[in-house]
């Protein structure tokens, strides 16, 4: 039986809004886990993002019965990282059962020792279908358009320049 989340706090976490992130770190994973920071203090921005992933992994199968599987923050944390940082599932198992900022921002504690096999990380994300990545996608870069509108206007690209030589 699937969970969305879980909004309990564990007595050994620490509130994902609250996680210190080294922002100064050019790092690739500490946008992506800034990003996540923003969206699961946000339910409505949560809820939609979680009932997509929902109803991708479980188009086939029913909510209330089965075995547990990773609940729906995970898998998004999981998929915002693979493809953010576009890590194999192997580099994903082994961040996520190491990984402490990651881990936190998944809900799990420190005490936690909730193990995430690459196969179960690689048939979870891969139930999510493109098109609810993009919607997921463009949900959040709406989102932060809202609070800080001039952004749209400096679009930042990272390019090089080629020289042609005679």
């Amino acid at each position: 039986m699937r969970k969305s989340y879980s909004n309990q706090l564990r007595l050994d976490s620490v509130p994902i809004e609250n996680v210190s992130l080294n922002l100064e770190s050019r790092d690739r994973i500490v946008p992506i886990l800034r990003a996540l920071q923003f969206v699961y203090p946000d339910r409505n921005l949560l809820d939609q993002v979680l009932g997509w992933i929902g109803n991708d992994v479980n188009s086939e199968s029913r909510t209330d019965t089965g075995r547990k599987g990773m609940n729906y923050w995970h898998i998004c944390v999981l998929a915002a990282a693979r493809l953010g940082c576009d890590f194999t599932y192997n580099q994903l198992q082994d961040l996520s059962e190491n990984h402490r900022n990651l881990r936190v921002i998944m809900g799990l504690g420190e005490c936690d020792e909730t193990e995430f096999p690459w196969r179960t990380i690689r048939n979870n994300i891969g139930l999510l279908k493109p098109e609810t990545v993009s919607q997921i996608s463009q949900l959040i870069v709406n989102a932060g358009h809202d609070i800080v509108p001039e952004a749209i206007e400096k679009v930042r690209a990272d390019s090089f320049v080629m020289e042609t030589f005679p």
